[in-house]
C-alpha cells in the first residue's frame, strides 16, 4: 500500500504494532498516524532495560493502557510473539515498514553504524523466524496486515524523533 492508502484506513478502537527492519520508517509512520485516540508506545524507549526485558515493559505499557495503542519499534516482532504466546494483547491491525536492502544500507553508512551493516542479514532472518511463529501462534485469529513499502519518496523532510 502506498503511505495515502495507510493514512486513510480506519484505525479508530484499533491497537496497531508496527514493525519493520532498522530504519524503515516505524517511528515516522507512528507519528503520522497518532490521532489523539491512541497511545503511542516506542520499543526502543526501554531498551535501558536491556534488549529482553525492553520487550516485557513495552507490552506491559501497551496492556496496561486504557483506550487504545500504536506500537513501534524493531521489538515489535518480539511483542507481537510473546502477547500471543501468553495471550495477553491483541492486535487489529499490523503494519509492516518494507524497504530495499540497499536502501538501508544506505541509512546505515549516512545516518547510523556503518560496521553494523554486516549483522543486518542475521536480524532479518530472525525478525521472519519471530514472525512466522507469532502467525503459527495466532493461527485463524489473525490480526489485519498492511504492508507500506517505504521509498522515501512521501518524506520530504527529515523527521527527527
Amino acid at each position: 500500500m502506498d503511505l495515502e492508502s495507510i493514512l486513510a484506513y480506519p484505525i479508530k478502537s484499533k491497537n496497531i504494532c508496527i514493525i519493520g527492519y532498522p530504519s524503515s520508517g516505524k517511528t515516522h509512520l507512528s507519528h503520522l498516524l497518532a490521532d489523539g485516540h491512541h497511545k503511542l508506545v516506542h520499543t526502543d524507549s526501554y531498551i535501558q532495560y536491556g534488549y529482553e526485558a525492553s520487550m516485557y515493559h513495552a507490552l506491559e505499557e501497551c496492556k496496561n493502557t486504557i483506550g487504545h495503542v500504536i506500537c513501534e519499534g524493531v521489538q515489535g516482532y518480539r511483542l507481537l510473539r510473546k502477547s500471543a504466546e501468553l495471550s495477553c494483547f491483541k492486535w487489529d491491525i499490523v503494519i509492516e515498514c518494507v524497504i530495499s536492502r540497499a536502501r538501508m544500507e544506505m541509512n546505515y553508512i549516512n545516518e547510523r553504524n556503518p560496521s553494523k551493516i554486516k549483522y543486518l542479514k542475521g536480524f532479518i532472518t530472525a525478525n521472519q523466524k519471530v514472525l512466522n511463529d507469532y502467525l503459527g501462534i495466532i493461527g485463524k485469529n489473525k490480526p489485519v496486515f498492511l504492508e507500506w513499502e517505504n521509498t522515501y519518496n512521501d518524506v520530504t523532510e527529515k523527521q527527527d524523533y
